[in-house]
């Protein structure tokens, strides 16, 4: 349901670790107000840990990940059927009755795709990326979270995806390592190696 902040979405603190690596540390943070939320912070700080503990990917040593809505993720690197065309990778997250509506094609064509429906070997990985995206937001998803969901594209194709991603209404977290990016934030969690809490 589009436009809808989820009740529940908070952090209580959380801590993964990597063997000896402590990744997060007590991470806590209640987002559950925020429509569009963006982390950052450098390399290796826990972004993209941070996002598995919000997808059920990755489960903490300690705490809790809380969230009473239905989840859609883009992971960093796409992670398309090769087998199908970017149309039928859209296809393939409706729900029957919208198979055969158009909506497939008409956000391919939002994302700049429709008139390249071809395999994602066929694709360049800027296009691959779009597909990815379009593929999160056709799911039916509540919560959209995305891993760095535009580091393959240029500044122009890059400042449409965030558009679309404002317009779109729902709740999303998204990492990023462009501070360009964080115009369209309402709220924003800055990590840092030694200090990961809510910047």
């Amino acid at each position: 349901m589009k436009g809808r902040v989820c009740k529940l979405l908070c952090f209580e603190n959380v801590t993964v670790k990597y063997g000896e690596k402590t990744v997060l540390d007590g991470f806590s943070a209640d987002l559950s107000e925020s429509r569009i939320i963006v982390v950052k912070g450098p390399s290796g700080c826990g972004k993209t840990t941070l996002l598995s503990v919000a997808a059920g990917i990755v489960k903490p040593c300690k705490g809790r990940f809380v969230c009473d809505k239905k989840i859609s993720v883009m992971f960093q690197e796409p992670r398309l059927f090769p087998w199908l065309t970017a149309r039928e990778n859209i296809t393939a997250v409706l729900h029957d009755r919208d198979k055969n509506s158009g909506y497939a094609e008409r956000i391919l064509e939002s994302v700049g795709i429709s008139e390249f429906d071809k395999y994602p070997g066929q694709l360049s990985g800027g296009m691959k990326q779009r597909v990815s995206f379009a593929r999160a937001l056709a799911y039916d998803g509540e919560l959209l979270l995305l891993d760095e969901p535009f580091s393959a594209l240029d500044a122009e194709n890059r400042r449409c995806m965030l558009e679309l991603l404002a317009a779109d209404g729902r709740q999303v977290m998204f990492v990023t390592h462009d501070d360009g990016d964080i115009y369209i934030a309402d709220k924003i969690i800055e990590l840092r190696s030694e200090e990961r809490r809510v910047g």
